[in-house]
């Protein structure tokens, strides 16, 4: 399948600037911050070089946690998923790959994740595995002031 046929999909069911956002950009933005953190800890005039010290660690130690969690929820999420009517074509980067809906076993909506998410279990291996994520479509609703 080319591009051209990309265009004229019938429906894209994942949303790629979401995808876009969680993988490519949030993995730059939280490293700015933990470095203007550490910059206005250093910075601080009341506080001693072992007070500093402990503080840069601590704020270490927290991001690298918080980068294994955000990197351990973004992992394998497909860029695009695209409903062809009998198949889909799930796109990472410059891969794809098309599945008949008969290759699909179960597919769970996880609501509560973060970001929401849409898991297909394969019933054989793909180029990507046998389970795939995608983060779906979201509506987005006006919600009144109360």
């Amino acid at each position: 399948m080319n591009k051209e046929s990309l265009n004229r999909d019938k429906r894209t069911i994942s949303c790629s600037q979401s995808a876009f956002f969680n993988k490519r950009l949030l993995p730059l933005c939280f490293p700015a911050l933990v470095i203007l953190v550490a910059f206005l800890v250093l910075a601080a005039p009341d506080k001693s070089s072992g007070e500093k010290l402990a503080d840069l660690l601590g704020i270490a130690a927290v991001s690298l946690a918080f980068a294994y969690i955000i990197r351990r929820q973004l992992t394998g999420i497909a860029d695009r998923v695209i409903d062809h009517g009998d198949a889909l074509t799930v796109v990472f980067g410059e891969e794809q790959e098309t599945l008949a809906y008969r290759d699909i076993l179960s597919a769970t909506y996880l609501r509560f994740a973060r970001p929401p998410r849409v898991i297909l279990n394969l019933g054989r291996d793909s180029r990507f595995g046998s389970v795939l994520y995608f983060l779906p479509k979201r509506r987005w609703y006006a919600l009144p002031f109360t």
